[in-house]
């Protein structure tokens, strides 16, 4: 029993050693030193058949928990990701080795982004989900055979994403559904318009704005020791400051190698289109994308977003390569004012998802103005 807290009474801790004598608490503390390698070996020595604290069973849909399965009926996972790495495409794994999109009626239903429902249910044979975006998906998992005792969920993406190195089966292992009750119920009729989303009025925009994703690298070792936004970091003066009840466009220029989930703070945008660029040319300085007086960087013309992004978004990534269009409104997404007053305070932040590249100054402030 240990007491962390004088108010609080005392409470059963897991501690760390061999034996109840020899343990201890917190963890161990490990020194990373350059250059030296460091194994660390953990061994488990609890004894408990089950575990001391809480378990949250909402997963497993109803059923007692463990290993009671899921019901065999479409029913809604919210998806939400950790910001952790990078892109996360997902795949259904059968127990028979069938993979992904390559099984029969292996079809997802999208019907809402990370800012609530999307104008139309969206149908859809693959799952990408960077970090810190959300996903509301349907899956139907009556059209398995009888004999189909587990689905797994894996994570087949590469990381750095998109060109990066594929995790083995057992890291990309995410989550099992067991399937039990083979009882089959009907599907639900899904209606053709589930939301209202106001059609971009592209004539109404009252300011664009341009930023690049820089990673500087270690000419020894080919890594990022620092990623920004427009060489400058997060501690740096404002320089972008939306006017209230206004619309803008902002393209996201991606210097860098891999794709980087830029989350914005306070309202939601509207991804538009990404389109290829020449990296190269632009960081050169021989080609622009303003300056008519120089050829344009663009090598090709725009692309649509995926269906399964055209919603109210807060997290969008911006590949490799490419110049990301995204559409905000610093409203409520209808015109109407936000119900509070976003001037007031010390502002607001837009950063890339993943944790390391958000920590070493991928983010930038902005501030609300009247």
């Amino acid at each position: 029993m240990c007491k962390f807290h004088r108010d609080l009474p005392a409470t059963k801790q897991y501690a760390y050693g061999t034996s109840q004598k020899t343990a201890s608490y917190p963890g161990p503390t490990i020194v990373a030193k350059v250059g030296v390698d460091t194994t660390v070996t953990w061994e488990n020595h609890l004894l408990d058949n089950t575990h001391m604290f809480t378990v949250d069973p909402t997963l497993i849909m109803g059923y007692k928990w463990p290993k009671k399965g899921i019901p065999i009926v479409v029913h809604r996972h919210g998806g939400s990701q950790q910001s952790y790495y990078d892109g996360h495409a997902y795949a259904w794994i059968t127990q028979y080795g069938e993979k992904g999109p390559t099984y029969t009626s292996n079809a997802y239903k999208y019907i809402a982004t990370d800012g609530g429902y999307m104008a139309k249910p969206v149908y859809s044979k693959s799952l990408l989900l960077v970090p810190g975006a959300r996903q509301d998906v349907l899956v139907d998992f009556s059209n398995l055979p009888a004999t189909c005792k587990d689905v797994i969920l894996q994570n087949v993406a590469a990381a750095p994403f998109p060109a990066g190195v594929i995790a083995d089966r057992d890291t990309g292992l995410v989550m099992r559904f067991v399937m039990t009750n083979r009882k089959r119920f009907p599907a639900p009729k899904l209606p053709s318009t589930i939301s209202y989303i106001p059609v971009i009025n592209f004539k109404n925009i009252q300011k664009v704005r341009w930023h690049r994703l820089v990673e500087a690298m270690d000419p020894k070792t080919n890594l990022p020791v620092r990623v920004t936004i427009d060489n400058l970091g997060f501690a740096d003066p404002v320089t972008d400051f939306p006017k209230q009840g206004t619309n803008e466009l902002w393209h996201i220029i991606n210097l860098s190698a891999d794709a980087h989930p830029m989350h914005w703070h306070l309202v939601d945008h509207r991804p538009v289109a990404r389109r290829p660029f020449d990296v190269a040319g632009f960081q050169a300085g021989t080609c622009s994308f303003r300056d008519k007086k120089k050829p344009t960087c663009f090598t090709g013309p725009g692309i649509l977003v995926d269906p399964t992004e055209d919603g109210w978004k807060d997290t969008t990534p911006a590949y490799p390569g490419q110049v990301l269009t995204l559409w905000f409104g610093w409203h409520d997404g209808n015109g109407k004012p936000l119900p509070f007053d976003p001037t007031v305070g010390p502002g607001y932040m837009y950063h890339c998802h993943m944790l390391d590249h958000e920590d070493n100054d991928m983010m930038r402030p902005f501030k609300v103005i009247k």
